[in-house]
């Protein structure tokens, strides 16, 4: 898979809701998950946070994306329950599996 094909198919699977578990198809195992939230630095850590508190009711419209040989930025607009805020997801691919994940968005918005 190319990158940009990685990067979308993870935000498909994320804010779909469903199958979450399919995420750990793509992610390295050495995953680097860094956002204003949450910090992980395994492909298990961040997949344990995610079913213990799983993505639902969430959708996003993207913007735009931008690419090079190994890294993916998507900039898009994040929509749950009233809240709408833009995110950029900064994905760097490693073989076909994504090593990084940078997530960058106001947390002001959802305290």
């Amino acid at each position: 898979m190319k990158p940009i094909d990685l990067a979308l198919e993870f935000l498909r699977i994320f804010y779909s809701g469903e199958g979450i578990e399919r995420l750990s198809n793509i992610l390295d195992d050495n995953l680097h998950f860094k956002g204003p939230l949450f910090e992980s630095t395994s492909a298990k850590a961040y997949m344990d946070a995610l079913i213990s508190d799983p993505p639902t009711g969430m959708s996003y419209n993207i913007r735009s994306t931008y690419q090079n040989k190994d890294m993916v930025c998507i900039i898009y607009d994040f929509h749950k329950d009233g809240v709408s805020a833009p995110m950029v997801q900064e994905f760097q691919a490693k073989g076909n599996k994504i090593s990084q994940i940078l997530l960058v968005f106001d947390s002001k918005d959802f305290l």
